[in-house]
C-alpha cells in the first residue's frame, strides 16, 4: 500500500484528491467494462503485462486516488509520481491522455475494483 507521502503526492497530481468507496454499483461496473474494452485494452490486460502493466488487483498496489489520476492525468502522473515514473522506466511507453471524463474514469475504476 502507498505511504502517506505517496498519498500526498498523488492527491496533488490531477483532479481527484479523494475517492469515496461504497457498495459496488453493478451498472457502473458494466459501463466501466465497456469503456475498459474500448479505451484501455490496446495497452492493458487484467492478467498479463502487454504494452502496459496488468491491472488485475491494481487497487491492492495503488490507492484509489492514484488509479483515478492515472486514468485522468497520466502525463503529469508519469512526470511527478515515483511509482508512475518506475512503471514508465519498466514499460518504456508513456500512457497517453485519452481525454476520459471523470464519470468515465469512475466507471473504469469501479470495473477494476
Amino acid at each position: 500500500m502507498p505511504t502517506d507521502v505517496e498519498l500526498a503526492i498523488e492527491a496533488q497530481i490531477g483532479p481527484i484528491t479523494s475517492v469515496e468507496l461504497g457498495e459496488i454499483d453493478p451498472l457502473l461496473v458494466d459501463e466501466g467494462e465497456k469503456l475498459f474494452s474500448l479505451r484501455c485494452t490496446a495497452c492493458h490486460q487484467l492478467e498479463n503485462a502487454t504494452v502496459g502493466p496488468p491491472l488485475k488487483n491494481i487497487l491492492e498496489k495503488h490507492s484509489p486516488v492514484y488509479v483515478s489520476n492515472m486514468i485522468l492525468n497520466p502525463t503529469e502522473m508519469l512526470q511527478k509520481h515515483p511509482d508512475a515514473k518506475a512503471l514508465l522506466d519498466k514499460f518504456a511507453v508513456p500512457m497517453p491522455d485519452l481525454g476520459i471524463s471523470e464519470t468515465e474514469a469512475r466507471a473504469i475504476f469501479e470495473y477494476l475494483r
